[in-house]
């Protein structure tokens, strides 16, 4: 069978080794192509395409809880830095449009933890779940890049530091987002289905 969109499996090169780390990206000229999806279903079995598409969004569903995970852990210390900092003689946190941006925030890390679940959900219950994988990943990496972000901004000058958590898990956030399939490579098979229902 087939597939609507594009999937391969990459291979890192000899001397990406020494530059690839959780807090650094991962880019195009570190991976080489070796075998699409497609081809292992003649390399190996009949489905083994198939079965290596389906480990794939497992592990989609995973890495978007830990996303997930890592997003509101990076709410929580901006949460708490905005309690503690006073700026004016009050609080971070009493200011208006800084508390509209952290309720946003929380509404949107809440969404992609909802989806995260619900793709484990559907595994769990023997379901259909490759486009909930999907949906779940592209959320929560997005929503984790936008929160770690955030945090530098509301940390100030702090957030850049290497004393500083925000910074850390913008690089993460950063290169999260780049395993198993960045976004535009997402959204393509997401594309793929709607052309197919």
């Amino acid at each position: 069978m087939r597939r609507p969109y594009p999937s391969a499996i990459a291979l890192v090169g000899e001397n990406s080794l020494r530059k690839v780390g959780l807090t650094r990206i991962l880019n195009s000229e570190n991976f080489q192509v070796i075998a699409s999806i497609s081809d292992a279903d003649d390399l190996l079995s009949d489905d083994a395409g198939t079965q290596l598409e389906q480990a794939l969004d497992r592990a989609r569903v995973l890495l978007s809880a830990r996303m997930v995970g890592a997003a509101q852990r990076v709410f929580d210390l901006t949460l708490r830095y905005t309690r503690e900092r006073s700026q004016f003689g009050q609080p971070l946190l009493r200011f208006q449009a800084l508390n509209f941006r952290l309720a946003a925030l929380l509404t949107r890390i809440d969404g992609a933890r909802l989806l995260a679940a619900h793709a484990a959900w559907l595994i769990d219950q023997g379901q259909e779940f490759a486009h909930a994988a999907l949906f779940a990943k592209v959320q929560a990496a997005e929503i984790y890049r936008e929160m770690a972000a955030e945090a530098i901004q509301l940390h100030g000058g702090f957030g850049f530091t290497a004393e500083a958590n925000p910074q850390l898990f913008y690089r993460r956030a950063a290169a999260d987002a780049m395993l198993l399939g960045n976004a535009t490579a997402l959204r393509e098979r997401i594309a793929g289905y709607l052309e197919l229902s």
